[in-house]
């Protein structure tokens, strides 16, 4: 359809929601750029427009979410950095052809997720390199018992 890199998998299965429902506004905007038989709707823009801001907003919250819990290794933030980058380069195709209004909104939150994973990423730059496999096990050991204890009792 498009002549978009090809995705990566995220490394977070909670992040993987989100990149399915940006893919599927992406698709949903090249068709209607395909279409031309009718012309595009502002109203039908407007909500794929608030699909990809409360795609944004779960993104940020998945960034709090792993700023509170303490949870995240250098391999989740890398994860999340690669999906920020990969937005911003949508960004930046989508200028010729989008308001400039809609872009400076969704440029506002990707700064202000990008500000967050550079609070997350300077809270891991103290590690030694030593360090790294340890805390990667830890934060492993400590998902697999959250994850033990929200499964349902039988």
């Amino acid at each position: 359809m498009t002549d978009s890199p090809a995705v990566q998998a995220p490394l977070d299965p909670r992040e993987q929601p989100i990149l399915d429902r940006i893919l599927v506004v992406r698709d949903s905007l090249s068709l209607l750029k395909q279409d031309r038989s009718t012309y595009i709707k502002s109203h039908d823009v407007l909500k794929l427009y608030e699909e990809v801001i409360a795609q944004v907003h779960l993104l940020n919250r998945l960034l709090d979410h792993l700023k509170e819990a303490a949870f995240y290794s250098p391999k989740d933030l890398e994860s999340v950095s690669q999906k920020l980058a990969s937005m911003q380069e949508t960004l930046k195709r989508g200028k010729a052809s989008h308001s400039p209004h809609l872009l400076k909104l969704l440029e506002n939150r990707l700064d202000t997720c990008r500000h967050l994973l550079s609070e997350l990423q300077s809270s891991l730059a103290d590690l030694s390199p030593q360090l790294i496999p340890v805390y990667e096990r830890l934060v492993s050991i400590l998902r697999s018992i959250s994850a033990a204890n929200t499964r349902q009792k039988v």
